[in-house]
């Protein structure tokens, strides 16, 4: 009676095995599933979803895996105009998780970001970047942070309006950077500028010493006249000073000889080491 059995207990069996399909769960996603029979009962999604492990359901059970862990959306934006019509690239990152996966796939499918978030997020942004000139945008912390700020607070009424059953963790804006053209314009600006801080610099410089050479000469001539001195013999008495001061340093220094050739002291005068 055993022997016999077996086969008809296997052919019974073996439909009900054909006739479903394993559905597994990784760690941090849940498993929504939507019934569909071919024949009796009544489809819809079912509001318990399933946890992590392995699971048979139905050929007509579809199983829709999401992740509950925190899901980070990347969105990039080219050539965005600022305030001022510079345009420049950044990329801006939401951050979201599921609070009720079931309600979430029934309400709005599998693709709910890009269905119901992406687009309006993207407007979001587009629309504040035009509150700020690229300056700002490019060189301001508190700008950048008051932009993603901003902007998840829009997108959190959004959701919230909507119905979407999903949490808002964080909205960051990434580094704001002009395009090529425009950074290539800046450099050759920032060139030219310093290019002319240079040669006003220079300028000054010139002025300064120029200034400076001019009032020594006058306060030499003003000297040479409150001493009643000819021009020839002030020469005479600067080259005196000269030859002092010279004298003075050679002696300071063990490698120094002087010569004098007479007999023109103040304008003949030689030294070497």
């Amino acid at each position: 009676m055993k022997k016999t059995s077996l086969p008809y207990l296997l052919l019974i069996c073996l439909p009900l095995f054909s006739a479903c399909h394993a559905v597994s769960i990784d760690p941090g996603e849940e498993a929504v599933l939507t019934d569909k029979p071919y024949f009796f009962g009544h489809g819809g999604v079912n509001p318990a979803p399933l946890g992590t492990g392995l699971t048979w359901v139905w050929w007509s059970t579809d199983a829709t895996l999401l992740d509950i862990k925190p899901v980070q959306y990347d969105e990039a934006f080219g050539d965005m105009m600022s305030k001022d019509n510079v345009p420049v690239h950044f990329n801006v990152y939401i951050k979201t998780k599921v609070k009720n996966s079931p309600s979430l796939v029934e309400r709005f499918g599998p693709n709910w970001y890009a269905m119901n978030v992406k687009e309006p997020f993207r407007t979001v942004v587009r629309n504040l970047c035009k509150k700020y000139d690229m300056n700002q945008l490019v060189s301001s912390t508190e700008a950048n942070m008051a932009m993603a700020e901003e902007a998840k607070k829009e997108i959190i009424a959004l959701i919230s309006t909507t119905g979407i059953p999903v949490e808002v963790l964080t909205v960051t804006v990434g580094r704001i950077i002009p395009t090529q053209e425009v950074m290539t314009a800046i450099t050759a600006t920032a060139t030219q500028q310093q290019l002319q801080n240079t040669e006003r610099q220079r300028a000054l410089a010139q002025e300064i010493r120029k200034n400076a050479e001019t009032k020594r000469a006058e306060a030499d001539n003003a000297y040479r006249q409150a001493m009643g001195l000819s021009p020839d013999l002030f020469v005479k008495l600067e080259g005196i000073k000269a030859f002092s001061t010279a004298v003075e340093d050679c002696a300071k220094s063990k490698g120094c000889t002087l010569m004098i050739v007479p007999p023109n002291v103040g304008t003949n005068l030689q030294a070497g080491k």
